[in-house]
């Protein structure tokens, strides 16, 4: 939503989105297909990142764990839509 806040700001300003700058959303919401343009976006597994988010929780809280802080990855998807201007 903040990324289609700023494209609806620059487009009051008279700042052309992808022609002098580009933006990029997270998550990938429903909006991101609809507003013109569309907004190219990062898609995260929801469903893969509270499972990871739970499993190091429960690891504290149930197994008292006090290791120090852990990095854990997701996977991402970049959808590239109309908001990123593409050079050859």
């Amino acid at each position: 939503m903040i990324a289609i806040g700023m494209m609806q700001y620059f487009d009051k300003v008279g700042i052309q989105v992808p022609k002098d700058i580009s933006i990029v959303g997270m998550d990938n919401i429903a909006m991101s297909e609809v507003v013109r343009p569309a907004l190219t976006t990062v898609s995260n597994n929801s469903e893969e990142f509270a499972e990871k988010a739970a499993r190091l929780l429960f690891d504290r809280v149930l197994h008292g764990y006090e290791g120090a802080a852990r990095e854990v990855f997701c996977d991402r998807t970049l959808v590239e839509r109309e908001t990123v201007l593409r050079r050859s």
